[in-house]
């Protein structure tokens, strides 16, 4: 079997991932593997553009929470220097920290079973006790927000900054596999 981009070479290998013979030139020339085994050129490339495509979204992701955890900052911001309220701007700028403060105060599956008994054992089957820890979490999730805001900001930012250079590598990536 030849080399399927250069027909003159013997193939010392195959793709990875589709079979086809590679000589020693084109494993060198390999970015990427499957299975632990070069890949050629077009498989190399579909690699880089599923790459690139998905890191595209998440950059593009991260632009948008980046922009609603900002816009929420400068309300609670604005709030508190026009009237002095504290705790609407607080509440106002921890709106964009709320979707990790939740994921923050989510409950073990342990925690979750103990609580489970303590309601089976409870005269009211447990509702109050739900009610009051659905009341805890949501002051929880608040406080935690204001706090994640511009923490998540900022490493949103850190964030956008890596994956900006990550799709330029790529890019240059695939240019390089146009050969």
């Amino acid at each position: 079997m030849n080399c399927y981009y250069h027909q003159e070479r013997a193939a010392v290998a195959q793709c990875g991932k589709c079979g086809k013979g590679l000589c020693q030139e084109c494993i060198d020339k390999t970015e990427y593997t499957f299975d632990e085994k070069a890949m050629c050129r077009d498989c190399n490339r579909q690699t880089i553009d599923f790459l690139l495509e998905d890191d595209k979204k998440e950059k593009n992701k991260l632009i948008i929470k980046s922009a609603i955890i900002l816009v929420c900052l400068i309300i609670g911001l604005t709030i508190y220097l026009s009237t002095q309220d504290a705790f609407t701007a607080i509440v106002i700028c921890g709106i964009g920290g709320i979707p990790t403060a939740w994921k923050l105060t989510k409950r073990s599956d342990r925690e979750k079973a103990l609580d489970d008994i303590d309601d089976r054992l409870s005269d009211d089957g447990g509702l109050f006790n739900m009610l009051i820890r659905g009341i805890i979490r949501v002051v929880l999730v608040v406080a935690f927000g204001a706090v994640a805001a511009p923490i998540l900001l900022i490493i949103n930012t850190v964030r956008f900054f890596k994956l900006k250079k990550e799709i330029e590598r790529l890019e240059q990536q695939s240019i390089n596999f146009s050969y």
